[in-house]
């Protein structure tokens, strides 16, 4: 079995999920072995029902096992809502709400589980960059905001847990640096004010010139926005949730960032707009005009599905990389107007 969850506890029990052949159609499910014997039985599966509530789906994101034999899993129901499940005793019980749409109440899914169900019914899981414990309630180890030993905010990794309950992931703080004839020095790092925006938790992509610097990154609150940094302190050009010159709102982060003078090139998707994604310019006067939109025919044959990398070439021209409608891939030139 390949992309299945797996558990082992001390006495050597394994959980895990599967696929078994139920009425002669296969459906997901919950297994546990036990080297005494050997045997291996299924602990719930897709129609069993939690509280009354059948099962839609049991996803392999997490499965637990504790010292005595008692499972917890992943749990999806007719409703969309994915719980925390618990079975003990033959007898299946949610543990949580629903962690596929709120978790900690933050609007993230829950990922990258501790492979563990500790004694005390402890599970701890990413959400986000956050690390969050279901401890008979669920509660959050990490957040954005927290004072960490390398400063706050910090980005966490997948969590690992100890049978007694200790949480322990790797953190980092993120920050963007300019090397020049002075030495290296600091230019922007997580926990800045961004003007126009929030306080920036993480970097993505940057693009540099010898007087701006300009990057995607993720305000605490949690919104993707583009800014820039020309020496006067950092402002923001762009974010998600902003209307765009296609309809809709922008959708970052794209997967391109370039500088051309003093204005600023990026790739993004587009919620709801005439077109599903762009190449953009935004002039210093915040102007945002669109280069190349997505369904545009392009050079050659075909249309343009994805645009990638994003590369000046000249003082108006824009060199950029693209997938087609045919799954054909290609640089592209697109120059303006002088």
């Amino acid at each position: 079995m390949f992309d299945e969850a797996l558990s082992i506890n001390a006495a050597g029990e394994v959980a895990f999920t599967g696929r078994t052949d139920a009425a002669g159609s296969l459906s997901d499910a919950v297994f546990l072995y036990r080297p005494t014997g050997p045997a291996t039985s299924v602990v719930a599966r897709v129609g069993d029902t939690v509280d009354g509530v059948p099962l839609r789906a049991i996803p392999p994101s997490y499965v637990g096992v504790d010292s005595t034999g008692r499972v917890a899993f992943m749990g999806c129901f007719a409703d969309g809502s994915c719980r925390l499940v618990l079975a003990s005793g033959g007898v299946l019980s949610a543990l949580t709400g629903d962690l596929q749409r709120e978790t900690a109440g933050a609007s993230i899914p829950a990922t990258n589980f501790a492979p563990r169900l500790t004694d005390g019914g402890q599970v701890a899981w990413q959400s986000g960059d956050d690390v969050v414990l279901y401890n008979g309630a669920v509660t959050t180890v990490l957040g954005a905001a927290d004072a960490t030993p390398i400063g706050a905010p910090v980005v966490a990794g997948p969590p690992s847990i100890n049978n007694a309950g200790g949480v322990a992931f790797r953190a980092r703080r993120d920050a963007l640096y300019r090397l020049d004839d002075g030495g290296v020095r600091p230019v922007v790092a997580g926990g800045n004010a961004i003007g126009g925006a929030g306080h920036l938790r993480d970097i993505g992509i940057h693009a540099a010139s010898p007087g701006t610097l300009a990057f995607v990154g993720r305000e605490v609150e949690g919104r993707t926005v583009i800014a820039v940094d020309r020496g006067e302190g950092l402002a923001k050009v762009v974010a998600s949730g902003e209307p765009t010159p296609l309809g809709g709102t922008f959708d970052l982060p794209g997967d391109g960032l370039a500088l051309q003078g003093d204005s600023v090139l990026f790739s993004s998707a587009v919620k709801d707009g005439t077109a599903p994604a762009g190449l953009f310019r935004v002039d210093p006067g915040g102007g945002v005009a669109p280069l190349v939109r997505s369904g545009a025919a392009a050079p050659g044959g075909g249309r343009f599905k994805r645009i990638e990398s994003v590369l000046t070439a000249g003082p108006r021209g824009v060199v950029f990389s693209a997938t087609l409608d045919d799954d054909r891939e290609g640089l592209y030139l697109v120059r303006e107007p002088a």
